[in-house]
């Protein structure tokens, strides 16, 4: 079954597409309000859940190319151009999704000891004076 072959793909469309942009995106709205990690209990329990499945499917993509290597190198056929390319694909976005949960903690982290603001620029590694209105 080249169903096998393929098999990493669908978890990297998930993890990447939902979960990345949902993290980021939950991060920059506790950091843009300036109160800190604990003003939004809600938010925050929401991002440490998406974490976790995030992280789960980095290894259930790791799996996936294990799995899919074994078969294309057990398979009776030859392996076809789109079985390669999956498996190419998947191990960048394996590699992306733990780099991306600690980037965004370590933001959040690093929003935190801003005593001001709680605004932290990861450019220039310093805490964002905020006009307050």
């Amino acid at each position: 079954d080249q169903s096998c072959a393929f098999a990493p793909l669908k978890y990297i469309s998930k993890a990447v597409c939902e979960g990345a942009l949902q993290l980021v995106l939950q991060s920059s709205a506790l950091i843009a309000e300036g109160a800190g990690l604990l003003s939004q209990p809600e938010l925050l329990l929401s991002m440490v859940v998406t974490s976790v499945l995030m992280a789960k499917k980095a290894v259930d993509i790791w799996m996936a190319i294990k799995k899919a290597e074994q078969w294309r190198e057990n398979a009776e056929v030859e392996a076809t151009a789109g079985m390669n390319v999956a498996i190419c694909l998947a191990r960048p976005a394996a590699l992306i999704l733990p780099c991306c949960l600690v980037a965004v903690w370590l933001r959040l982290a690093m929003s935190e000891t801003c005593s001001n603001s709680k605004l932290f620029d990861v450019g220039s590694w310093r805490c964002i004076p905020a006009p307050m209105p």
